[in-house]
């Protein structure tokens, strides 16, 4: 369920297929975790000073025996798996169909096809490698050429392992375990439903499979059968060198151990999850996970093989170069000029930073928790509010604010923190100003809310979502950024909306000038606007970036998902290799099916999918169609947009527990998006009954305004 619930808040909300710019000419820096924080899926070991994983954004990392280095790959794809004939002859597998082959101390990379996403790979020699990914696809190199083998299957494949070329096993979707027998695949009954994410073993007689809640599966030679793991974590990685010394990797952290009668856990419960598990010998084990992060067992204790903190970070500000602060979950970090470190004593949920100099810093977060530091002490501080408080600016050190839920905005006058009257309860996201008496606020409405020095009073904008952050580079220079690429531009007197190039969520925005401003989000999107346009730069990272600030045009720091902290650099980019089609297709993109827009006669909303089932390569969208009969138009019309998941709703446009659109009605139909197109992903799982609302309300949210609508869809391999 927790999976079903995290594809649907993710993938529902603007999960678009990332495209680079050609002529990509600048990069992130990884400064922690260290040596990069991008997400590692598989590791393999061909000996002890021999050992590769692969991961998000193209990674590849090879460890040495003494640490792990990062080897271009010439590719940007997500890479899943990873396995060798020797550390000279090795193979990697990823999305869209992309192939790498390392022979002869170079990479070649070849796409079979780009719909497809490979997830396993496993061989007996170098002329003998099958490789296994989505909707039952299994392909063979024979050493000259690949060539495709019927699976028979429709259900998507996670991993590949066999004893030899005569005996090959594949696990995949709903239970799914295929039998090679050097002719033909064949079904073998797993006695299971559950997604099998990984299958390793010693023998044809002696076989393991795991996947989803905890199940665990062996095979005697003769049938299947679910052995009792004493964990309910996905389990995404086997590796032993024993029959009765067997290690599994997995969600939590999770680090199971079977001695051949019983497993046990050994780790867990830590907010990382073990994506593989490889090695050589019973003391020389290697796991791979979260944010880059690895550990290597020596045969007495696991020891951490990367560095850095992995928490998600949310925020970042700075006094100077020298005096950097980032806050997230559980801490905040310190820059000091030489290295990133955590605050001792000071602990929390933290949403925001932000001060005024070295000597006036500010954080807060959760339920209105407010922390200061003075040049020596950090002291809590009375915020009077139970509110999240998001995001903190300072003008001077007699006039700071604060903004948070509920339309919650509270002031700091040099010696305590009092509340201010909004006018509004809309969530308040981000909040930047030019001088005490021009400051901006934005949140998820429409409308950004302005105050004056003495009243917050709300601007009408061109934006049609919520944004997220405000920043600008005087008082008539001021851009906000938020959902579905939203950037709009205030002049001094007119908001107007920026043409951003993406549909991705933009979390942060930040500025030396009115000529030089970037904005991050999700994915680890970076965008630069030069003055002119905005374009999207090359950012050497998947994870959400949530905030960027920087003592000057030469330096800008971005913080982020799983600890990502990393350094812009203009002169830094990777050597991309053009992924060079093996096969042609004749496969057409997907369209969406053409419909007629509705007729217009009453008020109320209307649901709009391109079907009521999808499958993985299906085109998705979302959209609402408004009516207005007329004569009369109608301003600040609450639009309430949720998604049912099996009884607990996800309010639009944050899916949070309560929340809701602001729109201007005029006469006419209008059209809102509200999911925007992408290409429906291989998910796992299979679900029915999800259902999306729509409806308006009056100004006071109590009744109904006009019709309201229902949709309901499904998906499945």
């Amino acid at each position: 369920m927790k999976k079903l619930i995290q594809f649907v808040m993710i993938t529902l909300t603007a999960l678009i297929v990332i495209e680079f710019p050609n002529g990509v000419h600048a990069g992130w820096n990884w400064i922690n975790p260290l040596p990069q924080g991008n997400n590692l899926y598989s590791v393999w070991a061909a000996n002890s000073d021999d050992i590769y994983a692969v991961g998000g954004y193209g990674i590849i990392m090879h460890y040495d025996g003494n640490g792990w280095n990062r080897i271009g790959s010439g590719v940007t794809e997500t890479l899943i798996g990873v396995w060798g004939e020797t550390g000279g002859n090795i193979f990697v597998v990823g999305q869209d169909g992309i192939i790498l082959h390392y022979q002869g101390g170079s990479w070649s990379t070849i796409c079979i096809d780009e719909n497809t996403e490979f997830r396993g790979v496993w061989g007996t020699a170098e002329d003998d490698v099958f490789v296994v990914g989505s909707r039952g696809s299994i392909w063979h190199y024979d050493g000259t050429s690949w060539i495709e083998m019927q699976s028979g299957i429709e259900n998507s494949l996670h991993a590949v392992w066999g004893t030899s070329s005569e005996n090959v096993f594949a696990v995949g979707t709903n239970g799914q375990i295929l039998h090679y027998d050097g002719n033909a695949w064949t079904t073998m009954l797993s006695g299971t439903s559950l997604t099998l994410y990984t299958v390793w073993g010693f023998a044809e007689d002696d076989v393991f499979a795991a996947g989803m809640y905890g199940t665990i599966l062996h095979y005697d030679g003769l049938n299947w059968e679910e052995m009792e793991s004493g964990t309910t974590f996905r389990v995404f990685g086997i590796w032993g060198n024993a029959p009765d010394n067997v290690y599994a990797s997995g969600e939590g952290g999770s680090i199971l151990h079977y001695n051949g009668t019983d497993w046990s856990m050994i780790g867990g419960t830590s907010m990382l999850h073990f994506h593989a598990i490889s090695g050589t010998r019973a003391d020389d084990i290697h796991v791979v996970g979260t944010g880059g992060t690895a550990y290597h067992y020596h045969g007495d204790q696991w020891e951490r093989t990367t560095s850095g903190e992995v928490v998600d970070l949310r925020a970042i500000w700075g006094a100077s170069g020298n005096c950097i602060y980032a806050a997230g979950s559980w801490e905040i970090l310190r820059y000091d000029g030489l290295q990133w470190s955590p605050v001792i004593g000071v602990e929390g949920n933290f949403f925001t930073v932000s001060g005024v100099d070295e000597n006036d810093v500010f954080a807060a977060g959760y339920r209105g928790k407010m922390v200061h530091y003075d040049g020596s002490t950090w002291s809590e501080m009375a915020t009077n509010t139970e509110n999240n408080l998001t995001c903190i600016w300072c003008a001077d050190s007699d006039n700071g604010f604060a903004v948070g839920q509920e339309g919650t905005i509270i002031h700091y006058d040099g010696d305590a923190w009092s509340g201010m009257t909004s006018g509004t309860t809309v969530h308040f996201k981000g909040i930047w100003g030019s001088s005490w008496d021009n400051v901006f606020a934005v949140g998820d409405g429409t409308e950004v809310y302005h105050y004056d020095g003495s009243t917050w009073t709300p601007m009408n904008t061109t934006a049609h979502w919520g944004l997220d952050a405000v920043w600008g580079a005087d008082a008539n220079n001021v851009f906000a950024v938020g959902r579905v690429g939203m950037i709009i531009h205030y002049d001094g007197s007119t908001w107007t909306q920026m043409d951003s190039g993406t549909s991705k969520m933009l979390l942060s925005v930040w500025g030396t000038g009115e000529n030089n401003v970037f904005a991050t989000g999700w994915d680890g999107i970076t965008l630069h606007y030069d003055g002119t346009s905005w374009s999207e730069l090359n950012d050497n990272t998947l994870n959400y970036l949530t905030g960027i600030w920087g003592p000057d045009a030469d330096n800008v720091w971005a913080v982020g998902k799983s600890g990502a902290i990393l350094l812009w650099d203009e002169s830094t980019h990777p050597s991309l290799t053009p992924c060079a089609t093996m096969t042609p297709t004749d496969t057409p993109t997907p369209a969406i099916t053409p419909t007629q827009t509705p007729d217009c006669e009453q008020l109320g909303v209307r649901i709009w999918m391109p079907s009521h089932y999808f499958e993985p390569g299906d085109l998705c969208s979302c959209k609402l169609y408004i009516c207005n009969p007329g004569p009369d138009y109608y301003s600040d019309v609450p639009l309430f947009v949720l998604l049912d998941v099996y009884g607990t709703y996800y309010f639009s446009p944050s899916y949070s527990e309560y929340d809701y659109l602001t729109i201007y009605l005029s006469k006419g139909l209008m059209e809102v998006q509200v999911v925007p197109e992408f290409i429906w992903p291989e998910t796992g799982d299979i679900a029915t009954g999800i259902t999306w609302y729509a409806a308006m309300t009056d100004k006071d949210t109590t009744n109904l305004f006009g019709n309201w609508d229902s949709w309901a869809f499904r998906w499945g391999e």
